[in-house]
């Protein structure tokens, strides 16, 4: 198995906690969360591990297991009722957590569905998604699932975000927490960030990282990232015609501080640090350099092994924590993004960390697209 064979996103813990009725924190350890999760879900059978009913999706734990320096694995098991050809996975109702998977279609005796792997990061305070072919790469399953675990059976006796702090009496919740929250946000560089800012004049055009087939929904998806874009624009683009597989590559002219500022909070906002890059081309008398920069500092990872030992797909929490504590390759993968071009790099200077593009112009045959 290959690290690129498994597509990783990294998240940062934007909020998680216990709090009282004026929002003081009491308790914002991930790992005592997690530790109360572990603690109640083993032993338990799959058809037993799901917190809520309320919700339309059906999410149960398929593993949970921590690592030697604190961090965790948690597979969850989305259950699905349309699967079309793909290859079908059951998780057995009254299998305890860890169990084998089958292959069945239609088993009354299993929950039909697929895993979703999450690597819980105590120390960085990061989530990373490792979307495995095959499996779902939904981050919201995480922050739901252990949300509907405090509310519903941790012992805490708090209600959701803000619900009960409105009827809360101070003089009996003073010292105690009453509401419970957790949430997440793609990750950002902030080295990136800054790079980007202080060479905004530099930026001469906006990528899409891979190449896309223009549908309405891809369409629709990307919208309010490009459409942000007009004001800055600095040449006609074409439109693309339906189905076709195109390179997005928009020119655009940044001449302030707030007009990058406020078009790099737009792709934040839509969630696009990795898929939205920012190609700054610098130009002296003798030579021309191009590389492209994305939020989340993507450009600066490597690929790397992973060897499971054999292991077949679905993996289980165990295969992947063995590996992990002999060769941790999603700690490598965090620290090179939240450091993608180097210790000592120069904040006036381009690290070859970043994706280097060829030293020419761009193409006659690259597609420039801008979809309305």
């Amino acid at each position: 198995m290959k690290l690129s064979e498994c597509k990783l996103k990294l998240f940062e813990i934007e909020k998680i906690g216990l709090f009282d009725y004026t929002h003081t924190p009491k308790i914002t350890n991930i790992s005592y969360f997690l530790d109360l999760l572990n603690s109640f879900i083993k032993g338990r059978t799959a058809k037993n591990s799901r917190m809520s009913s309320a919700r339309k999706e059906e999410v149960y734990c398929y593993d949970i297991e921590k690592l030697a320096n604190g961090d965790f694995i948690v597979i969850l098991w989305l259950g699905v009722t349309s699967y079309g050809s793909r290859k079908i996975l059951s998780l057995p109702k009254n299998g305890v957590i860890g169990c084998d998977l089958k292959q069945a279609k239609g088993d009354a005796s299993g929950i039909i569905g697929m895993p979703s792997y999450f690597y819980i990061s105590a120390q960085t305070n990061s989530v990373v998604v490792m979307e495995f072919p095959g499996a779902s790469g939904d981050s919201s399953l995480l922050t739901n699932y252990l949300s509907d675990f405090i509310h519903n059976f941790s012992g805490h006796g708090v209600k959701k975000d803000k619900e009960i702090v409105l009827k809360a009496d101070p003089a009996n919740e003073e010292d105690k927490p009453c509401y419970f929250s957790f949430s997440i946000n793609k990750f950002t560089s902030k080295t990136i960030e800054e790079y980007l800012r202080m060479n905004f004049s530099a930026i001469s055009c906006v990528v899409m990282k891979d190449k896309i087939t223009a549908t309405e929904t891809v369409t629709r998806d990307l919208g309010p990232v490009f459409n942000a874009l007009r004001p800055w624009v600095r040449k006609t683009v074409g439109e693309v015609r339906k189905s076709s597989t195109v390179s997005i590559s928009v020119p655009v002219n940044f001449t302030s501080l707030s007009e990058v500022d406020e078009y790099i909070e737009c792709v934040k906002l839509n969630g696009k640090q990795d898929t939205v890059g920012f190609k700054v081309t610098k130009r002296t008398t003798t030579d021309t350099s191009q590389h492209i920069y994305y939020l989340n500092g993507t450009q600066a990872r490597k690929a790397s092994s992973i060897d499971l030992n054999g292991k077949e797909w679905p993996y289980k929490a165990h295969d992947l924590v063995s590996f992990f504590n002999k060769n941790n390759k999603i700690e490598e993968f965090i620290e090179m993004s939240r450091n993608p071009l180097g210790a000592t790099t120069q904040k006036s200077e381009i690290s070859d960390s970043a994706a280097a593009l060829p030293k020419t112009q761009i193409s006659e045959n690259e597609i420039e697209a801008y979809n309305a």
